[in-house]
């Protein structure tokens, strides 16, 4: 079937022309996760196609970057996932406490004594931490557990998930304040590679003892570069299946990026992170869509794009972000002869927005021009007819 395309260096004021790669606020900075989309692309969309006081949902919300960009400029913005890491970040970005309220909250963990049992980890998270670490990541990690128990949306849960998302961020990674051996900070190596590593390279891959309170507080000085604007509107986050969301017909615009098809592992690359929330990555995968299989895919996305149709008021519009796949069709086209055969979905598609990905931007394969996602593609859909565009009007945040 015949889609229109075009690519996204020709839409006006577009974001890949607009302003530089590294545009955005400093609250997205919380944590590097594999296959999220730029904040700039998220206020084009969010500013072209939705007004102050709207409703912007993504249905698999990964770092949060889509509900921030919503709630920065006075939208409501909604998050869901089922990924446990990416339902932390997007609460923490929706849910923010001031800087004052966040540090006073730091400040009295760091005048406690942090004691806990370093010996009591797998073998495959010890592996990545000097000791005296590890025992105030278990520490902090027992705390936060503890603070959770407060009333959700209380200042202490907000601190509390604050922290828990600044951890996700330094957890691991090659920073000064990062609490591991040097790996990379978007994902977590695998235990038997990072061995052979520390075996060939014993200098070069030594675990640092760090003071992580400290290094949570250098983490946090950065996120809080950037002032939270007086327009800012906190939002939602939620942790379930896209296809069981609720909140039908209140949603004036999607926006989201649903898992790549054949392309990542999420729960694999986020091992660490999900061993830090007290999650199993074997169990979390069972939850999560990554499959080879066309029809597998392809049948999710039936029941998805339905429940999308059914949250999204009259008028709208739905955009996905989908990356193209070595050796197989582009995923965008796929969903849109799915969208196109099926009447039953409702939607109707407008166009396919093409955008390269600059391979020094991809996170997971950086160093390699032939393997990993190329090109990005946008799926506009439309329920109804949406009304005009709005203008763009870029901003320091």
């Amino acid at each position: 079937m015949y889609y229109p395309e075009v690519d996204a260096e020709r839409l006006p004021d577009s974001w890949k022309t607009s302003v530089p790669t590294r545009w955005g606020h400093s609250l997205h900075t919380i944590c590097s996760r594999t296959c999220s989309f730029p904040p700039r692309l998220a206020r084009y969309f969010i500013s072209r196609y939705s007004k102050a006081g709207n409703t912007v949902l993504d249905v698999y919300s990964g770092k949060g970057t889509a509900p921030l960009e919503a709630c920065l400029i006075g939208r409501k913005g909604i998050g869901n996932d089922i990924c446990p890491d990416a339902f932390v970040l997007t609460y923490a970005k929706t849910h923010p406490p001031s800087k004052r309220d966040f540090f006073q909250y730091l400040a009295k963990i760091k005048g406690k004594p942090l004691k806990a049992d370093a010996s009591s980890p797998p073998d495959d998270v010890q592996l990545y931490f000097e000791r005296h670490t590890l025992t105030q990541i278990l520490a902090i990690r027992e705390i936060v557990r503890n603070d959770l128990d407060s009333r959700r949306n209380s200042k202490k849960y907000n601190n509390a998930m604050f922290l828990r998302a600044l951890m996700l961020g330094i957890l691991h990674g090659r920073a000064r304040y990062a609490l591991s051996l040097p790996v990379p900070h978007s994902f977590a190596m695998s235990p038997s590679y990072v061995r052979k590593r520390v075996s060939n390279e014993p200098d070069r891959f030594r675990t640092p003892k760090r003071d992580v309170t400290e290094c949570v507080r250098i983490k946090a000085d950065y996120v809080y570069r950037d002032p939270i604007p007086m327009a800012f509107r906190r939002g939602h986050a939620f942790m379930m299946d896209a296809a069981d969301f609720a909140f039908e017909g209140t949603v004036d615009m999607v926006l989201t990026s649903p898992p790549y098809f054949a392309a990542h592992t999420y729960a694999w690359d986020n091992w660490l992170r999900l061993w830090f929330l007290g999650y199993d990555f074997r169990k979390v995968a069972t939850t999560l869509l990554h499959t080879n299989c066309e029809d597998v895919y392809l049948g999710h996305f039936q029941k998805a794009l339905k429940k999308m149709y059914r949250l999204l008021k009259d008028d709208s519009r739905c955009l996905m972000v989908v990356g193209d796949v070595k050796k197989h069709r582009p995923t965008a086209h796929l969903i849109a002869d799915l969208v196109g055969k099926s009447e039953d979905i409702g939607f109707r598609v407008h166009r396919i927005i093409n955008d390269a990905i600059d391979k020094r931007c991809k996170y997971l394969y950086g160093d390699n021009s032939h393997i990993g996602i190329q090109k990005d593609r946008i799926l506009e859909l439309h329920k109804g007819t949406p009304a005009k565009p709005n203008d763009v009007i870029w901003d320091l945040t």
